[in-house]
């Protein structure tokens, strides 16, 4: 089958769905009024909104997942296989981004547009990670969060800037740390040396740009790493200049003519990772709680990490259990996976709060 047939009976399934359901939730509706009416309490509000968004085609799916779990390249995927979300250097990413991505559908013929939401400059310490609470405590003398704010570090304040790069510098080349610390300490590098030349943007809140002015800005550099090597030696970090916007993007929205989307009936939202600093966090949990569906991204070659159980806890936490679905990003042969699955991932799902699982596997590459 060709892909506008396929495309246009899916459409029509589509299109079958959202009547029935409408029907159904028109019928509900009714009887919650009557009800309300007869017991003289307020009627239940959620009905409504639920209706405008079938109605509308506004519902949101939210992709979660732990590191080079495929959710990115899955987005871009569903955004028509344009490169939208990230990837970073190498396909891996650089897992401090903790940038939202969102893709959202206009009406066919329309203009594409994007929009980028900028951080602040409490955001950006937020978003520095617990790798820089020893700097927190020699300077307040004890610890009373988990993440830098402004009252701490102005970074207005170029001193004060200085001071946070000189104690970046120090523990980066300390070594032996963990990935995520590596490049928390180089982000917060990138933030104090460029910071200045942002400032302007990070106290804007948002602005708008073409699709392709979004990717160029939110992009890595691919020779991340050389560039990196080449610093640590010099302590000369230049060599970034005009390739550091990524760091100071909190989200940014496509406003897409795609005919995925449209088939979708919804838009789409590439998640930051749950635990790697309290903005990623946050912003993550924005997304959960916001979110119609979530599809948990499983790296689909063995069983769940720590890091999977751990944010799909918080994932329940955050009262998002009853709309998850699971996708599991195959590397291995379909049979290796289902033996896997069998004897390990499902368990420990049903282990975890959910009943009956099921993960749909799908190849990223």
């Amino acid at each position: 089958m060709s892909h506008s047939k396929f495309s246009s009976q899916k459409q029509e399934n589509y299109k079958k769905a959202k009547e029935k359901l409408l029907q159904f939730l028109q019928r509900a509706d009714a009887s919650f009024v009557e009800a309300a009416t007869l017991l003289d309490i307020p009627r239940e509000d959620s009905i409504p909104v639920i209706t405008d968004k079938v109605s509308n085609d506004i519902f949101s799916l939210v992709l979660i997942g732990a590191f080079q779990s495929g959710k990115s390249t899955l987005f871009n995927y569903l955004c028509d296989g344009r490169e939208l979300s990230p990837v970073g250097p190498g396909g891996g990413g650089i897992r401090t981004s903790g940038c939202r991505v969102s893709a959202h559908c206009i009406e066919e013929g329309s203009e594409e547009y994007a929009i980028i939401s900028w951080r602040s400059a409490d955001e950006l310490l937020r978003s520095l990670g617990n790798k820089l609470l020893p700097y927190y405590a020699e300077k307040r003398g004890k610890v009373g969060a988990d993440y830098l704010t402004e009252s701490i570090v102005n970074l207005h304040n170029e001193a004060e800037r200085k001071q946070l790069a000189d104690y970046a510098w120090e523990q980066l080349k300390k070594g032996k740390l963990t990935p995520d610390d590596k490049e928390l300490l180089r982000f917060t590098l990138l933030v104090c040396r460029f910071f200045p030349e942002f400032s302007d943007k990070t106290g804007a809140g948002s602005s708008r740009h073409s699709v392709q002015e979004v990717v160029k800005l939110t992009s890595y550099p691919q020779n991340w790493n050389a560039l990196w090597l080449a610093a640590m030696e010099t302590g000369d970090l230049s060599t970034f200049s005009g390739l550091v916007s990524f760091a100071f993007v909190a989200g940014c929205d496509f406003y897409l003519n795609s005919p995925i989307l449209r088939d979708l009936g919804c838009s789409v939202t590439d998640c930051p990772g749950l635990f790697i600093s309290k903005w990623d966090t946050t912003i993550a949990e924005q997304c959960i709680r916001q979110a119609d569906a979530l599809l948990y991204m499983f790296a689909g070659e063995k069983a769940l990490t720590m890091g999977d159980l751990n944010a799909l806890k918080a994932c329940v936490d955050m009262g998002g259990e009853h709309k998850m679905l699971f996708g599991a990003n195959l590397r291995i042969s379909h049979e290796q996976w289902a033996r896997i699955e069998e004897e390990s991932v499902l368990p420990d799902l049903k282990d975890n709060g959910f009943s009956q699982p099921y993960i749909h596997p799908f190849r990223s590459g």
